[in-house]
C-alpha cells in the first residue's frame, strides 16, 4: 500500500510538474508571440502559405504518379509521355476538375459524332465570318467606286476651270493691247481735236488780219485815186 500511494504521489508530483513546464512554455510562447512584430507575422504567414501550397502540389502530383499510364491515356483519347499525361492529371486535381470516369476508347461513335458536330459548328461559324468579310469587302468595294467617281468628276471640272483660267490667262494680252489702242486712240482723237480747234483759232485770227490788210490797203488805193 505504502509502495502504491508512493508511486501515485510520483505520477501526480510527475503530472504537476509537466503541467507546470508546459504553462510555462505557453506562457514564454505567449510573451514571445507579443513580442513579434506586424512584419513578422506576415513573414511567418506568407511561409506557412508556401508549405501548405507545396503540400497540396506535393498531394496532386503524388495522387497522378499513383494513377496507371492505361487509364490515363483512356482519359484523354491520345498516347503521349507518360509524364505530359501526369502533369495533365496533377493539373486537373488542383484545380478540382471533376474526374473523368468514361473511357473514351468505350464510345468513339459518341465522341465521333461530337467532333463532326463541333467540326460543322466550326464551319458555319467560318461561313458567317467570311459573309461577314465578304459584305465589308463589297462595301469597301462601293465607297472605292465612289470616291474614284466622285474624283474623275472633280478632274474632269478642274480641267475645265483650268482650260477657262487658261484662256482668260491668254485673252489678257489682247485685252492690254486693246485697252492701249483705245487709250492712244483717245489721245489721239484729244490731240486731234485740239489741233483743229487751234487751227480754226487760228484761220479766224488769219481772216481777220486778211480782212483788215484788205480794207487797210482799199484805203489807201481809194486816197490816191483822189483827185487833188
Amino acid at each position: 500500500m505504502k509502495r502504491c500511494l508512493k508511486e501515485g504521489d510520483y505520477v501526480a508530483e510527475t503530472s504537476t510538474i509537466l503541467r507546470s513546464h508546459k504553462s510555462e512554455k505557453k506562457q514564454k510562447c505567449s510573451k514571445k508571440g507579443d513580442d513579434l512584430s506586424r512584419d513578422d507575422l506576415l513573414f511567418l504567414l506568407s511561409v506557412l502559405e508556401g508549405e501548405l501550397q507545396a503540400r497540396d502540389e506535393v498531394i496532386s502530383v503524388l495522387k497522378a504518379e499513383k494513377i496507371d499510364l492505361a487509364l490515363l491515356e483512356a482519359q484523354y483519347g491520345f498516347v503521349t509521355p507518360k509524364k505530359v499525361l501526369e502533369a495533365l492529371q496533377r493539373d486537373a486535381i488542383q484545380a478540382k476538375a471533376p474526374q473523368w470516369e468514361e473511357d473514351i476508347y468505350e464510345k468513339p461513335m459518341s465522341e465521333l459524332d461530337r467532333l463532326v458536330q463541333k467540326q460543322k459548328e466550326t464551319h458555319k461559324r467560318m461561313l458567317d465570318q467570311l459573309l461577314m468579310v465578304e459584305q465589308a469587302q463589297r462595301h469597301t468595294l462601293f465607297e472605292l467606286e465612289d470616291e474614284k467617281r466622285k474624283h474623275t468628276e472633280y478632274m474632269e471640272k478642274s480641267d475645265e476651270f483650268t482650260n477657262l483660267l487658261e484662256q482668260e490667262r491668254e485673252s489678257i494680252p489682247q485685252l492690254l493691247t486693246k485697252c492701249l489702242c483705245d487709250t492712244k486712240h483717245d489721245a489721239t482723237r484729244k490731240t486731234y481735236s485740239a489741233f483743229i480747234v487751234s487751227a480754226q483759232s487760228e484761220f479766224i485770227y488769219l481772216k481777220r488780219t486778211a480782212t483788215m490788210i484788205a480794207i487797210r490797203a482799199f484805203g489807201l488805193i481809194l486816197v490816191t485815186r483822189v483827185p487833188t
